[in-house]
């Protein structure tokens, strides 16, 4: 049989990705849409089993065709892609109608379990449709036999056992009723009669999970995407998503809890990857600028250095004339052709000349050394701030130091100016993971007026760094004179591997690192202000105690 996918992406790059996936299976016959108007005329014209949905589209997004497909077409199973890990957005997505919420980048092979199960299901409903229909009549002429009913509990139970995903079913009391072979295996077990009557919390790493998630489910009726540690028969730890709700009869008596789990730890490990490979992809970048910056001086330096040994040679030549003459003065013999050869060799030699330059030569060396010591020492504090804990820490010296290591970034679209307050004090903190916020700050401000820029060579940016002391924390303004923040991006450029910048430029791990690292390991806070066309400005909040 062939299934019809729709895969609805205005992102000409992401369309591409996805075909890709699935256009080696034979069985799927695939449809694209740039935009909701587009997909609407599609379903219109084309019998289609699945829609692949990015949320972020333009003009009606990705939830509000969600809800319209869901209501208007009763066969057809949508599946969310999203850039954005919220459980607020694949919250909504759920309750809109939506099978699964999937967060990019997708693996092929979780893109293709997701879709197979999808189309399980989609058989699933077919056959129940159909049984549906047919029951109804056989109820109409007494016709029904247990024969076909124990047929259909047959299929249910071949779908129940082979899909992909991990399903259970708790009584309210939170024993395990139910679970198939996959959620046996993610738990750790071989058989279900390993964990039948066993309560849930004794799967959660943290026992204060099953309270919390009962608190998510009593306040919006269902979880989605919701991420706790389960901890396995062996007592290993294992990062797991459920997605609950609570099960009722037809009278609305609650009856306990079923949902499904996916075991995410593949996903981990390629965020974790994807995070290491943005470290390593701005000490490339800082590499080759901070070469750029040692290269300037240290080539004046050798330009002047050669300078001086050719001056020191042209004057070696007029101390030994003067050796001759001084020789010839003891002997009382000094000769016109002498001094005519001596007075040739200080013409020559220009000594006017070098008595000037040379000194000259001299301090500018020095100066150059001096931009290399500068420059190595700000490296040595930049690279290599100390430990993992915690320290007071001279903030401006932090800027003063990322300023510096980051210069071949800026330089060339913007002037940077430094605005610090004298008396802001040390505040406690990982010098590191703060040295590399500040980057992530002064290489996106960077990008952001390089793009303003373009290829216009003539002008600059501006690019200004604001200290401020406050009651109970002290303040980091980065300002910058880019074209700001789109307002559809707004509420996405915290997320993991959301990025506005051109494909191939940037990981979307910048920001939710920084996010990270002052909200979560600091216990701080950033916030930003932008206007269209002006600029935006991040401020940073650190507080002055632990």
């Amino acid at each position: 049989m062939t299934y019809r996918i729709l895969i609805v992406e205005d992102n000409p790059v992401q369309m591409k990705l996805t075909r890709k996936m699935l256009e080696k299976i034979e069985q799927y016959k695939i449809f694209q849409a740039s935009d909701a108007s587009i997909a609407r005329k599609c379903l219109k014209s084309n019998k289609v089993e699945i829609v692949l949905c990015d949320i972020g589209l333009p003009g009606e997004s990705g939830l509000d065709l969600t809800k319209f497909i869901i209501e208007t077409y009763e066969n057809i199973i949508v599946i969310m892609l999203s850039a954005s890990d919220d459980l607020k957005t694949s919250e909504q997505a759920i309750e809109n109608g939506a099978f699964s919420y999937l967060v990019k980048p997708v693996k092929p092979s979780q893109l293709r379990i997701s879709i197979a199960n999808a189309l399980k299901i989609w058989e699933y409903q077919k056959i129940i449709r159909e049984q549906q229909i047919e029951l109804e009549e056989k109820i109409k002429h007494l016709e029904q036999t247990t024969s076909e009913l124990e047929k259909s509990e047959e299929q249910f139970r071949s779908i129940f056992d082979n899909i992909q995903e991990g399903f259970y079913r708790a009584g309210m009391d939170g024993k395990i009723i139910m679970a198939n072979p996959v959620a046996v295996k993610i738990m750790g077990y071989n058989s279900f009669e390993e964990i039948d009557g066993l309560e849930m919390t004794r799967f959660y790493q943290n026992p204060d999970d099953r309270d919390e998630l009962l608190e998510q489910i009593n306040k919006h009726g269902a979880v989605s995407a919701y991420e706790v540690k389960m901890k396995r028969k062996d007592g290993s730890p294992a990062p797991i998503l459920v997605n609950a709700h609570f099960r009722k009869d037809h009278d609305g008596t609650l009856l306990g809890i079923e949902g499904t789990i996916v075991d995410i730890t593949e996903r981990k490990m390629l965020e974790a990857e994807l995070s290491q490979a943005q470290k390593l992809e701005s000490i490339g970048q800082l590499a080759a600028g901070i070469a750029h910056e040692i290269n300037t001086p240290i080539q004046y330096v050798g330009d002047n250095t050669n300078f001086v040994k050719d001056a020191f040679e042209d004057l070696n030549g007029v101390i030994d004339n003067f050796k001759d003459l001084l020789e010839a003065a003891r002997k009382g013999k000094i000769d016109k052709q002498l001094i005519k050869d001596m007075e040739s060799m200080i013409k020559d030699a220009d000594l006017e000349f070098l008595a000037g330059e040379v000194p000259l030569a001299i301090s500018q060396s020095l100066e150059g050394v001096e931009r290399v010591s500068k420059i190595v020492k700000s490296m040595k504090e930049f690279s290599h701030p100390g430990g993992e804990e915690r320290v007071m820490t001279d903030i401006h010296q932090s800027i003063e130091n990322t300023v510096t290591v980051a210069k071949n970034e800026w330089k060339y679209v913007s002037d940077l100016i430094c605005d610090f307050d004298d008396e802001l004090p040390r505040v406690p903190c990982n010098p590191g993971e703060i040295n590399q916020v500040l980057l992530n700050m002064i290489i996106n401000a960077s990008h952001a007026i390089a793009d303003v820029l373009g290829d216009h060579t003539e002008g600059k940016g501006r690019i200004t760094i604001q200290t401020k002391n406050k009651n109970d924390e002290i303040q980091i303004l980065i300002t910058d004179t880019g074209a700001g923040i789109p307002k559809e991006a707004q509420n996405k450029i915290f997320d993991p591997f959301f990025t506005t910048k051109k494909v191939g430029k940037g990981t979307g791990q910048g920001l939710a690192i920084s996010h990270c690292v002052i909200v979560d390991k600091h216990k701080g806070k950033i916030k930003f202000h932008t206007r269209s066309g002006k600029g935006t400005t991040f401020t940073i909040s650190l507080p002055k105690a632990n």
